[in-house]
């Protein structure tokens, strides 16, 4: 006879749980994030520069219209305290904010960052064939699926097949729709940021709307 689970003192198992209102870890990590006071109120310290794009952003989340946004500004324009204002504001209006980048130190600078990578599940050796590993049932895609704003940072460190895997076989097989979705990409190399917004803005029909946004103003 084998043993009897109940004699190693582990964890009662609840017969009552409701499956149909179980929260996946993931989505429920992004609802639980706590943003600093600091970050709230960041949006009355923003430049004129930073203020116009923060308007610009939260229009589109206010008005749910789609869209692309690139935000273009060599180092120290505030970009990442640009990014943590929108990310507190946003999230403080129940909308999801994905917040992935390029590099692992520039996920590190973000509140809930992730590297592109792991986020979207994308091998690291890229072929013509590759796909996201993402299935319809997992926490991943339902946190896609709970999105209203993505932030890529650092996106001209990406390779031209990332974009292209998330875009043509990610959101697609999981049958993710962008019509409700603001995507916003960061640079600071220009001349990068005009090829994103040609490969992105031609791949989602939905998306009408795009804009290309630039800091100058040094915050050192």
């Amino acid at each position: 006879m084998g043993d009897n689970i109940d004699d190693f003192d582990l964890p009662k198992i609840n017969q009552n749980v409701n499956l149909e209102f179980v929260v996946f870890r993931d989505v429920e990590e992004e609802f639980s994030m706590v943003f600093e006071p600091e970050h709230l109120q960041a949006r009355d310290f923003l430049n004129p520069e930073q203020k116009f794009m923060y308007d610009e952003v939260m229009w589109h989340i206010h008005n749910d219209i789609p869209g692309v946004s690139f935000i273009d500004g060599p180092g120290g324009t505030g970009k990442i305290f640009l990014y943590k204002a929108l990310l507190a504001n946003i999230c403080s209006f129940g909308h999801t904010a994905l917040v992935n980048a390029s590099s692992g130190v520039a996920a590190n600078n973000m509140p809930g960052g992730r590297i592109t990578n792991s986020r979207f599940k994308i091998p690291l050796n890229l072929e013509n064939n590759s796909v996201c590993k993402i299935s319809r049932q997992s926490d991943t895609a339902q946190l896609l699926q709970a999105a209203k704003v993505i932030i890529w940072d650092t996106a001209s460190m990406a390779k031209r097949h990332e974009l292209e895997v998330i875009s043509d076989k990610c959101f697609r097989s999981l049958d993710v729709e962008h019509k409700h979705r603001l995507w916003i990409l960061t640079s600071n190399v220009a001349s990068l940021v005009l090829y994103y917004q040609v490969v992105i803005y031609y791949k989602y029909e939905s998306i009408n709307r795009s804009m290309v946004l630039r800091l100058s103003i040094t915050c050192r």
